[in-house]
């Protein structure tokens, strides 16, 4: 039976994957900082429960060995961005230990700032903000020990907290004044969260180096054929992990 570890479980992302991964015969270990959010997230035995600091290289190595394949589903902050690298390094240093594969969940503000509409595997990827250049820098770890990085649009639903679209709801929910980012003509992707971690398959086949968007080929043709103007989702679903500008 394979086993798979979810890196960041306790988060909107990792919640809902772990639902999508209990419908099948995988074994799911969910890993998070703390073991008391993890027996409230998962109060189910059927769900390992691994407590796991992933600054910790040697706790990193701990939490994903046993396990098939690992899902880095690792949210942070907005002042702990710069540590996306580290978490990145130590993941990076335990699947090239055990041989795991790993599929990244990120997200399309990889490539921001954005010059162009469509924004698919040809756009630039360069410039931008501190926080986004730690979020490549992650990715590009990541993706020269072999894991597959798959971006998606923005997303909402129950757990977030950190979406644009998410708070516009609760505002408008709780009667205040909605706020928004961009003007008011500006194109906005968004895909409810349960459906994000359902394009996921339990078990990728292995990713190759160079994957990038849409790197686990099932997920990139399920997405593509569901959707094909969600940004970071094409049919090819590939494109080179050095690219910049």
């Amino acid at each position: 039976m394979n086993k798979v570890a979810i890196i960041g479980a306790t988060g909107p992302t990792g919640i809902s994957l772990a639902a999508e991964l209990r419908k099948t015969a995988a074994v799911v270990r969910a890993v998070s900082r703390s073991m008391g959010k993890l027996a409230r997230v998962f109060p189910d035995a059927t769900v390992e429960k691994w407590s796991a600091d992933i600054l910790d290289a040697d706790a990193t190595l701990l939490a994903i060995e046993g396990c098939d394949l690992v899902y880095d589903c690792i949210g942070l902050p907005g002042d702990q961005m710069h540590l996306h690298p580290v978490t990145a390094r130590n993941i990076a240093r335990a699947l090239r230990r055990t041989k795991a594969r790993c599929i990244q969940l990120s997200n399309y503000w990889a490539y921001y700032p954005q010059v162009r509409l469509e924004m698919d595997e040809n756009h630039l990827r360069s410039g931008g903000p501190a926080w986004v250049r730690y979020r490549r820098e992650a990715e590009d770890v990541l993706c020269e020990a072999g894991a597959a990085i798959l971006h998606l649009p923005d997303f909402y639903g129950r757990h977030v907290h950190l979406s644009m679209l998410q708070k516009a709801l609760n505002d408008a929910a709780a009667g205040k004044t909605i706020n928004w980012l961009g003007g008011a003509d500006v194109r906005r992707e968004y895909i409810y969260i349960p459906t994000r971690c359902a394009l996921l398959p339990p078990l990728a086949p292995a990713p190759r180096p160079s994957a990038r968007i849409g790197a686990c080929p099932a997920a990139a043709r399920s997405a593509a054929s569901k959707s094909r103007t969600w940004p970071g989702i094409t049919s090819g679903g590939r494109s080179s992990c050095a690219r910049s500008g």
